[in-house]
């Protein structure tokens, strides 16, 4: 739920700014995110 809000937040935050972010931003992005995600919840252990 958190990191899904926080790709989509600086996606809009991204286009808010202007800039169209390439395909390989959000990669990288969406990589980050999922890194991020996957110790918050190993450290979390919830579902």
């Amino acid at each position: 739920m958190k990191t899904v809000g926080i790709t989509g937040f600086s996606l809009i935050l991204m286009a808010q700014m202007g800039q169209k972010p390439s395909q390989k931003k959000i990669n990288q992005m969406m990589s980050a995110m999922n890194k991020q995600s996957a110790q918050a919840s190993t450290k979390k252990k919830s579902k």
